[in-house]
């Protein structure tokens, strides 16, 4: 009788097309040595110099995990709902289609993502859910941006961020975010706001660099708060269960589907999240219109001790 650990191990080898029988050799070792029965909880554990392929696209949820360490193609669309777990540690990662989280748990350590130059929208889609990210790498590739993080935490300390275009590298709603000695270099949205962040959330930047960021608004930063996302079938239904007056909606693709953004009626108040800006530079960015950073007027912004030089356009710029 075949030992049911055995079996879905070569059903993931065959399922994912992964090539290396050094690999499989490795897990049958440690299952037989350690007598653990991996069950509906099968870690797809991947450590080989070898290129893995991640063809198809795949749901993670219910205690189902996927470990990804050294060089792989993500080619098929990762989903990761409540109870999925996906870990990147020590990877490199060439992104050709998105990774998207909703509840799930993600853990990004010590990896490099680059984004292919057919990728379209963003890298990474995460919703209500909280993200650390430590000593990692993003590549846009010139191509697109690398993370929307809608609801929930975002923690980024000692990443880079590199070479995103058309939107911004960091979209962050309804969220609260904190990055720390980090860099973004390249970042470009020129036709629109915020080059390296575009937000409406609560956001603290300590001690990280701003260089080359170029946005027709908030050439490195731009916090608006002029409207709010709505995603819902229903026309009354509206991001965490609010309901507004509907004054006029715009149809909007966004990371591969519509999304129906209703602007907030000038009778409710503008929500004042606060941007926290400590000890970061800012080098040679450029603002097409207005602002490196651009805030509304009534925002908090907290500015101390940054450096902003060659950039072209006012260092803090506050719209009405």
């Amino acid at each position: 009788m075949k030992d049911p650990e055995y079996d879905l191990i070569n059903q993931a080898y065959i399922r994912l097309e992964y090539r290396s029988k050094q690999c499989l050799e490795e897990i049958d070792k440690k299952c037989e040595a350690d007598q653990v029965f991996l069950g509906e909880e099968l870690l797809k554990y991947f450590t080989s110099d070898e290129v893995c392929i991640l063809q198809e696209e795949r749901v993670l949820q219910n205690g189902e995990e996927l470990m990804i360490t050294k060089t792989c193609k993500i080619v098929g669309a990762i989903k990761v709902l409540k109870g999925g777990r996906l870990i990147f540690s020590d990877a490199e990662v060439e992104i050709h289609a998105q990774v998207h989280v909703e509840g799930g748990c993600l853990e990004i350590k010590d990896s490099k993502f680059k984004s292919s130059k057919s990728m379209c929208g963003y890298m990474f889609v995460i919703m209500d859910t909280t993200v650390s990210i430590e000593r990692s790498s993003f590549d846009g590739n010139d191509t697109t941006g690398i993370w929307c993080h809608i609801n929930g935490e975002l923690f980024i300390e000692n990443c880079t961020f590199t070479n995103t275009a058309k939107r911004s590298c960091l979209t962050l709603w309804e969220c609260s975010a904190r990055i720390k000695v980090s860099r973004f270099t390249a970042c470009r949205s020129e036709k629109s706001s915020g080059g390296a962040i575009y937000t409406n959330s609560n956001l603290e930047v300590l001690e990280s660099c701003f260089e080359n960021c170029s946005a027709y608004k908030g050439a490195a930063i731009y916090r608006f708060a002029a409207v709010i996302p709505w995603v819902g079938k229903s026309k009354g239904q509206i991001a965490k269960g609010r309901h507004y007056h509907k004054e006029e909606s715009k149809m909007f693709e966004l990371f591969g589907r519509k999304i129906d953004f209703i602007p907030r009626p000038k009778s409710f108040k503008r929500i004042a999240y606060p941007i926290i800006l400590r000890h970061n530079q800012f080098l040679n960015c450029n603002a097409y219109k207005s602002g490196i950073v651009c805030a509304y007027k009534l925002h908090v912004v907290i500015n101390e001790e940054n450096t902003f030089s060659g950039c072209e356009g006012q260092n803090i710029y506050y719209y009405e």
